[in-house]
């Protein structure tokens, strides 16, 4: 499932799209939760944003648990299944 590349965004509109520091996403461990902005697919490409509780880190990428029932894509997602995602693809930390 495509994600939203939070480094990208932040670049093209560093006034309205914040994220967290790299020091910040260095600092992700398994006590984290990851805010993540999932692409639903189809012509209008709407955004859906949810969390994900982390369970393993190596290097840049993370992988975690969703946490949320998705409204655009609960045919694709849904709450308990395993994401894989990028330290780019990280919104906010929690």
């Amino acid at each position: 499932m495509e994600m939203i590349d939070g480094v990208a965004m932040n670049k093209a509109h560093p006034d309205t799209f914040e994220i967290p520091s790299d020091a910040e996403k260095a600092a992700i461990t398994s006590e984290n939760w990851v805010k993540v902005g999932f692409i639903a697919p189809g012509p209008k490409a709407n955004t859906e944003r949810m969390w994900v509780k982390v369970t393993k880190m190596s290097g840049d990428d993370i992988e975690g648990v969703l946490d949320n029932d998705p409204v655009l894509v609960p045919h694709l997602i849904t709450a308990g299944d395993v994401v894989k995602l990028k330290k780019i693809h990280v919104l906010a930390i929690t």
